[in-house]
């Protein structure tokens, strides 16, 4: 069983040994895995195309798709377009991001309301989960970037808009949520992406609001006094939890 989602992620590695060292076998293995997602994407629709999870997790049943492993291969193939020259990876990736664009309730990952506006979901429950959508967004940047076609920028610009208005929501003084609905921080690994996306999006945007978001996250990573917070919110958490589940 492979996880298209880490199959994208080590092509977008293998890249960057390549830009790096010039090795030749990281080239190779770009190649393979880029070749790995193009070929384990299933039809959507007219004109989409999916690369499901083919195993159960908790919640979930095979097969199941995700706006992080569309986003995610969208930009891994984006980079093997440009580095091979071949316009198979690009059409690819405009199909996985016509199924990540159809409305949740079409069976796709967009999701809309008068609070978020765009959010491109990481599950099928609507959880709204803060790096997944960051990661899908970045891959639809990534569209743009390379096409210039404006309605990737539009949608690119809507899901940061989103994420800006409801920062606040993931942003609770010491830490950030993995999730919307979630009672506890994400955990430090999960944390370390959200201000390192922050990061990437203030660098592509130039929106100094993101520029801060991303300061205050690594601020909440790496002072002592912030992870004290942290760990006695937990502790307390956790105590309460424990109460409440012995009544």
């Amino acid at each position: 069983m492979f996880n298209p989602c880490m199959v994208a992620q080590e092509a977008i590695v293998q890249y960057e040994d390549f830009l790096r060292a010039s090795r030749m076998e990281s080239e190779a293995s770009f190649r393979r895995h880029l070749d790995w997602l193009e070929e384990n994407a299933s039809r959507f629709g007219d004109d989409g195309m999916v690369l499901y999870y083919d195993y159960d997790v908790p919640g979930e049943t095979a097969p199941w798709g995700s706006a992080i492993a569309q986003g995610m291969a969208i930009s891994a193939l984006l980079r093997g377009h440009q580095h091979f020259g071949e316009d198979r990876y690009l059409e690819t990736a405009r199909q996985l991001f016509n199924a990540m664009d159809t409305p949740v309730s079409a069976g796709g990952w967009r999701f809309g309301d008068d609070q978020f506006g765009l959010w491109y979901e990481e599950d099928n429950h609507a959880g709204h989960i803060l790096n997944g959508h960051l990661f899908a967004l970045l891959g639809v940047y990534d569209l743009y970037r390379v096409t210039q076609e404006g309605h990737y920028k539009d949608r690119f610009d809507a899901g940061l808009q989103a994420t800006k208005d409801n920062l606040d929501a993931f942003d609770i003084g010491f830490a950030t949520k993995y999730r919307v609905g979630d009672k506890y921080p994400a955990n430090n690994s999960y944390h370390y992406f959200h201000a390192a996306q922050f990061e990437i999006c203030h660098r592509i945007t130039g929106d100094e609001s993101l520029g801060e978001a991303a300061t205050r996250f690594y601020a909440y990573h790496h002072r002592l006094r912030y992870r004290l917070r942290a760990f006695v919110y937990l502790l307390v958490a956790t105590v309460k939890d424990k109460r409440a589940a012995a009544r």
